[in-house]
Order: C-alpha cells, then sequence, then structure tokens
C-alpha cells in the first residue's frame, strides 16, 4: 500500500443526504467504534468514530534463482525480507462527541486544533503506537495525512493517515587483530597497534643536506 495508492483513494464519505454529524452520533456503529474492551487510537488521538483501516503486510522476493531443494520445506530468509508494514486510517471527530468518548468541553473551534495537533504529530517525526480493531504496530511514523471538507463535512473532521513501520536493525562491532605473520606486507596492511605514549628523539639519519648553508649558484666565466 503505497502513497500513491493512499492519494488516488477517495474518502469513503456518506451519501449526501446522511447527515456526518448524525452518523457520527449514531448508536448502532459497535464495529468500528470505540468500545471499552478496544480503544481505537493513532499515538494520543482517540476518534468518536473509526471509519475504516486498511492493513498492508509485504515482503520483497529476489528474482534470480535460489539454490535449494524444491519441495519448499526450506527457509529462503537470505532472498526476501519485510517491508515496513502500513496502516491506512480514517477517523472521524464531531464537537459533539459521539456519547462514548469524553467530549465534554469541546470549544468551538475543536476539529481546527485537533486537525493542527496531527500535523504536529507529523511534522515532529516521532515514533508512536497504532492500535486497530485487528493489530497493535509499534514505532509506526505518519507518513501522510489527507482531510477532505465540503458541504456535508462542514461541521465534521474527517481524517485519513498513513502510518508507516521503522524497522530498527541492531549491528554490533568487533575488533580483530591480525598476525603480523600471515601477511605479506605487515606496514601496510596491520591494524593499528596501541603502544601507549612515544617520544620522538633526533637519530643519525636525519636529513644532513637540510642543514647545509645556501650556496649561491655558479655561473659560467665571462657572465
Amino acid at each position: 500500500m503505497s502513497v500513491d495508492f493512499f492519494r488516488g483513494k477517495q474518502l469513503d464519505l456518506p451519501a449526501p443526504t446522511v447527515d456526518l454529524v448524525e452518523l457520527i452520533n449514531a448508536p448502532g456503529l459497535p464495529l468500528l467504534s470505540n468500545s471499552v474492551s478496544l480503544i481505537r487510537s493513532v499515538d494520543k488521538f482517540h476518534p468518536d468514530i473509526t471509519i475504516e483501516e486498511q492493513h498492508a503486510h509485504q515482503l520483497v522476493v529476489t528474482d534470480h534463482p535460489v539454490q535449494g531443494a524444491q519441495d519448499g520445506n526450506f527457509s529462503i530468509s537470505d532472498h526476501a525480507y519485510r517491508l515496513p508494514a502500513e496502516v491506512v486510517i480514517t477517523y472521524g471527530w464531531s464537537p459533539s462527541g459521539n456519547g462514548r468518548t469524553l467530549s465534554s468541553g469541546r470549544s468551538s473551534n475543536f476539529l481546527n486544533e485537533l486537525y493542527q495537533k496531527i500535523l504536529d504529530l507529523q511534522e515532529s517525526r516521532q515514533l508512536f503506537t497504532v492500535y486497530t480493531g485487528r493489530k497493535i504496530y509499534k514505532n509506526m511514523i505518519l507518513l501522510a495525512v489527507a482531510m477532505s471538507t465540503d458541504v456535508y463535512t462542514e461541521n465534521a473532521l474527517i481524517v485519513r493517515m498513513v502510518c508507516r513501520e521503522v524497522i530498527f536493525a541492531q549491528t554490533t562491532k568487533l575488533s580483530v587483530l591480525l598476525d603480523p605473520k600471515t601477511q605479506l606486507d605487515p606496514a601496510k596492511t596491520l591494524s593499528a597497534l596501541q603502544r601507549g605514549g612515544q617520544t620522538l628523539q633526533a637519530g643519525d639519519a636525519a636529513n644532513k643536506l637540510a642543514l647545509l648553508p645556501v650556496i649561491a649558484p655558479v655561473f659560467p666565466k665571462g657572465e
């Protein structure tokens, strides 16, 4: 599920004959609405209603042939890797709430302030947890945000968010000391060795030419 898919996806809004505020406040929406046993959220944002959740889990497999048995009873982890999981979520809010969320004290500018807070989360690049009806996703980042306002959604906030997983990798640093006896030219290929503090002294092979006085150039006779 890519951003291009997200951009081309139209919001599945109710038909024009349906009042969206009434839809959010409707009591007969137990399937995608928040309940006591299941609280859907993106970070700290709890919706009045969850309109849609789309999950995507993909693997990338190499195109070249893989050496091994053909009975399928073996793993090809070196030739297939998992892409970050993506979740496209559509949430809805109303200034009056839906009776199942803590909506008391919402100001007249609640929808605008909420939308700005969602944009602030995206701008912060902070990782968060997404709670859906099927799976809990950790280490997610807000990849894209879209919101549509028209004559039917003026008094509601319908936001579509694309959340993508950030996969972490752990690396280990190893120090390897090479044996000078196994190297052709240890002076060039041997690893740096810790020999403590060193004091430099002038040796017998100093550049004696640098100590000679400057000699005037000798010109041919007659010039």
